[in-house]
């Protein structure tokens, strides 16, 4: 509201100053008998005057595109803290990925204990706790962001419980031993997979289209 009534004051002061040197110049111009006689001052004041039209559509031009530029360079530190905070959310399902391949889709005693660790998902959720969520800009896609937190640290608990598991243990020594508790630990591992999963999706489509909707960006 400020800049813009700034800008009206503008024009109308540039308008008052060209009706003063126009008004100046008939005056002077109305009091010479001969045309030809007009000397090199009025020829001056003539030039001025065209200066001055210049000088401001200039300046306003310029104006116009240091303008455009803040606001790009706005947009693009937008884009590269969302882009930051979804990678955030991406790094969380690959690792959602990596332990249903483990634990559950191909279980492997010798994959488990050389692919997998607490750490690779602990790791994530100091990410996820750091990352300002503020940016997302939604109430939806930030629980969901939230909520990867939470299925990270219960993929820990199954995790765990699937280990301290009798039956569990005794399938890594004996293959005949097939134990209805050990796989439904393993659904609830693939429970939190998938719960990540479906949030990692929210968030991402909602800051793709979120980036998308502001002119000048492409995600």
């Amino acid at each position: 509201m400020g800049a813009r009534f700034l800008k009206t004051m503008g024009y109308w002061l540039f308008g008052l100053v060209v009706l003063i040197e126009t008004l100046l110049v008939i005056r002077g111009a109305v009091t010479i008998a001969n045309w030809g006689a007009l000397d090199s001052g009025w020829a001056q004041a003539i030039g001025s005057i065209i200066a001055i039209f210049a000088a401001f559509f200039l300046g306003e031009r310029q104006a116009q595109k240091a303008r455009m530029d803040a606001i790009d360079l706005v947009r693009f530190e937008l884009r590269n803290r969302k882009q930051s905070i979804l990678e955030i959310a991406r790094a969380a399902k690959l690792r959602s990925d990596l332990v249903r391949d483990v634990f559950v889709t191909d279980p492997d005693s010798l994959r488990r204990y050389a692919e997998y660790d607490h750490v690779l998902i602990e790791g994530v959720i100091v990410g996820l706790e750091s990352a300002p969520i503020y940016e997302i800009g939604n109430a939806r896609a930030i629980n969901d962001f939230l909520e990867i937190k939470v299925q990270c640290r219960l993929l820990i608990k199954a995790i765990d419980d699937l280990d301290n598991d009798h039956e569990a243990r005794a399938e890594r020594f004996y293959s005949t031993v097939n134990g209805r508790a050990s796989d439904v630990r393993r659904r609830n591992i693939a429970t939190h997979c998938d719960r990540i999963n479906v949030l990692f999706s929210s968030v991402d489509q909602h800051i793709f289209s979120q980036v998308n909707s502001q002119p000048g960006i492409k995600y």
